[in-house]
């Protein structure tokens, strides 16, 4: 083999071994553009934070104490978990209830910035449930910052 010849070979694998990391770095900068997420299936959180003000309903007509993990949907979705890895539900900030209540309850996003806080806070004065989220602009929250378990929200399969 020529001088010539190893000067090629070793140009080709000095060329392979440095486009190999450019290739990667490119890779990684095009795939951080794309949001790869699965689809949001918010229903999941809209129905615990209902059920779980239902079932803290029934906790107070039975005379029952009505604290925040009494409620078993709020406690079985209050702690990251495989389950629960884009949303945990934990007590509102809201004081008017007084606090450690399952009257009030939050879905906050565990991972990612652009996913909104949605709460669920029941009045016993006037029976009504009022439903509140953070964001406008994200998914699952109206103009009005408020949300609904109305199948008819975001892209086909997203709920």
């Amino acid at each position: 083999m020529t001088k010539k010849e190893i000067k090629k070979i070793n140009k080709g694998c000095l060329f392979g071994l440095l486009s190999i990391p450019a290739l990667a770095f490119i890779s990684a900068i095009l795939l951080s553009l794309v949001d790869n997420r699965p689809p949001l299936h918010l229903s999941v959180y809209f129905n615990a934070l209902e059920y779980g003000i239902n079932e803290c309903l029934q906790r107070f007509k039975n005379g029952e104490t009505t604290l925040f993990l009494d409620s078993t949907s709020f406690r079985n979705r209050s702690e990251k978990n495989f389950y629960n890895w884009r949303f945990k539900i934990v007590q509102s900030k809201s004081n008017k209830l007084g606090g450690n209540t399952c009257f009030a309850a939050r879905a906050v996003p565990v991972h990612h910035k652009s996913d909104t806080w949605f709460e669920i806070n029941y009045d016993l004065k006037s029976g009504k449930i009022i439903k509140i989220c953070g964001d406008s602009k994200s998914f699952g929250c109206q103009e009005n910052k408020i949300w609904t378990t109305s199948e008819s929200l975001g892209p086909k399969g997203w709920n």
